[in-house]
């Protein structure tokens, strides 16, 4: 009898902890990212500034315990795992990841009213005023109307390569995300802008300038993804998925590219419907490219996005010590997101 007793016993804690067994025989993306990946986050400015270590060693771990593992479905975790799961882009751009050694991810949230004022905000307090724009003051307000206010959530992104110094200087790639929160009201040309500073930081041109920018639009019951991306390379002529999007300016510490918008006025997604109702529903902007920097010195970057208001002039950006500046051309308006600079100092 206690032999039956100590058999059942043995059986019953056999099936109650399949789940433990399970997951020590079974290692996971996540559960390697959470044992090596390294988070910090610095509380300093407005919103926090997240550091992601040792990817390198995150990379190698998998590839010892997942070995079947796909490069892009590691690239891809990587990515969400910083917190840069907001556009699908490229594979070949997503791939870099797999060379990184750190990652810096910057959030930035800013407000312009209809007259051009800027407001930096966190990320509460912007939905809150979305929903004060949206409703009224009051959160009892019932009558939804429209508010000519834009909100923005600019992300900036830099990025430590692995491999040795390369003539004493240490390989970054920069990116910045341009987030609509609130959708403009306004289609013409956009510009999203990303800039560096720092005496002894150059521009890396073995890296191609890649941008691309996605809308999602909902009409007839469905939603349909406008996109368009462009690749350009030191030596080459671009190549565009269309024309709609473009590099314009380069060297001097800046890389712009300037995106058409797509409006709902010009896009048909159902011929034979009448009245039929149609949005944009989310609009995403995306860019990076390579820069290099000699170790031990100090260098900033900062992403910017300006929004045309009025179709005419052209978007300028500048660059000096204080950072970005954006201005547009005689019959234009724009209204400036501009993100806080973010200072670092290189080392491998």
């Amino acid at each position: 009898m206690k032999k039956i007793i100590s058999v059942m016993m043995v059986m019953m804690l056999t099936f109650a902890f399949p789940s433990q067994v399970s997951a020590e025989e079974s290692p996971t993306l996540e559960s390697i990212a959470d044992s090596i990946i390294e988070i910090t986050t610095d509380n300093t400015n407005e919103n926090p500034t997240t550091t992601y270590n040792n990817i390198e060693e995150f990379v190698n771990e998998v590839r010892n315990q997942i070995p079947d593992i796909d490069d892009l479905e590691l690239a891809n975790f990587i990515m969400d795992y910083t917190g840069q799961d907001d556009l699908e882009v490229a594979d070949e751009e997503t791939l870099k990841y797999l060379g990184f050694k750190e990652i810096i991810v910057s959030e930035d949230y800013i407000k312009v009213d209809d007259a051009g004022n800027t407001e930096s905000m966190t990320q509460d307090e912007m939905t809150l005023a979305m929903f004060r724009d949206a409703y009224g003051i009051s959160p009892l307000a019932s009558a939804e109307w429209n508010s000519p206010n834009g909100y923005m959530q600019i992300k900036t992104v830099l990025s430590r390569e692995t491999g040795v110094l390369k003539d004493g200087n240490v390989g970054y790639q920069i990116a910045t995300y341009g987030i609509w929160k609130k959708i403009p009201v306004c289609y013409y040309r956009d510009l999203l802008a990303l800039c560096y500073t720092g005496s002894e930081t150059r521009i890396d041109n073995s890296h191609e300038i890649y941008g691309k920018l996605e809308e999602t639009i909902y009409c007839c019951q469905k939603t349909t993804n406008y996109k368009t991306q462009v690749w350009n390379n030191e030596g080459k002529d671009p190549y565009y998925t269309n024309k709609n999007v473009i590099v314009q300016s380069q060297g001097g510490g800046n890389v712009a590219i300037t995106f058409q918008l797509m409006s709902t006025t010009g896009f048909q997604c159902n011929s034979g419907a009448q009245n039929h109702a149609k949005r944009v529903a989310s609009i995403l902007s995306y860019m990076s490219y390579g820069i290099k920097v000699k170790a031990g010195q100090n260098f900033e970057i900062q992403g910017a996005y300006a929004h045309k208001r009025l179709p005419g002039g052209n978007i300028g950006v500048s660059v000096s010590y204080k950072g970005i500046g954006l201005s547009v051309s005689l019959g234009g308006h724009i209204d400036k997101y501009i993100a806080l600079q973010q200072g670092y100092t290189a080392y491998k």
